[in-house]
């Protein structure tokens, strides 16, 4: 008798947990997105899109959201059975690991965008990207209560993920492509307020079509987080 084939795993493998909880430090910050995009949202549910916000199975297997999620912390048991899911991907609250989102649809507007962070960030800085697409992330450490801010561009827009974000590290985006890592994730740059602030002035120098917007909500003014559509 023949085998069956074996289960796609569509999430982070428990390698991809470890790496963020133990060699990274960011356990607590981390939260499942179901990304299955064959799941099914439950009816209770007031979730309208899979794969991109926390999210988990419920006991009859149907997909409902984290409420609250911008306020939790993950424990080690938390994570630890998260780990054995293989539809859960893994999302970053961006508490003190952030996310510069350039969520642009234009090749040459995003390369050169990608070479302004990694000018500030440097010439290896880990780069999220996936095959079906020209956006891109680079996450980074800065301290402090920072809020989200966006800068409209010519294609799209480039978004700083602070304080009641979070982004999708690893796992599978809706439309069925997998988050692949250019360069290691083992080695995310650290910035300081200042080396920030030098960044995203560049940013927005270069590439600005109207002034940018930083939003009034962080997690200390929010439990819910904001929707962004992070892709």
């Amino acid at each position: 008798m023949d085998k069956p084939p074996p289960k796609t795993r569509y999430g982070a493998t428990p390698d991809d947990w470890a790496l963020l909880d133990l060699e990274l430090g960011v356990g607590i910050d981390l939260l499942p997105v179901v990304s299955n995009p064959h799941a099914e949202i439950s009816p209770n549910s007031s979730m309208k899109q899979l794969g991109k916000t926390p999210s988990r199975y419920d006991r009859n297997r149907k997909v409902v959201g984290i409420p609250q999620w911008t306020q939790h912390q993950a424990s080690d048991d938390e994570i630890a059975r998260w780990a054995t899911e293989p539809d859960y991907g893994i999302c970053i609250q961006t508490r003190r690991m952030r996310g510069g989102d350039a969520d642009v649809t234009d090749e040459i507007e995003a390369l050169a965008i990608a070479n302004v962070f990694r000018k500030h960030l440097g010439a290896g800085a880990p780069c999220r990207i996936r095959g079906n697409s020209t956006k891109c992330l680079f996450p980074f450490i800065v301290e402090g209560d920072l809020p989200k801010r966006v800068i409209r561009v010519s294609s799209g827009m480039i978004e700083f993920l602070g304080n009641g974000q979070q982004f999708v590290a690893f796992g599978t985006h809706p439309s069925g492509a997998r988050y692949e890592w250019r360069d290691s994730l083992q080695h995310v740059p650290e910035l300081t307020v200042e080396q920030f602030e030098a960044l995203w002035s560049e940013l927005e120098d270069q590439f600005a079509t109207e002034p940018s917007r930083t939003s009034a909500k962080t997690s200390a003014s929010s439990n819910r987080g904001e929707h962004l559509d992070v892709e």
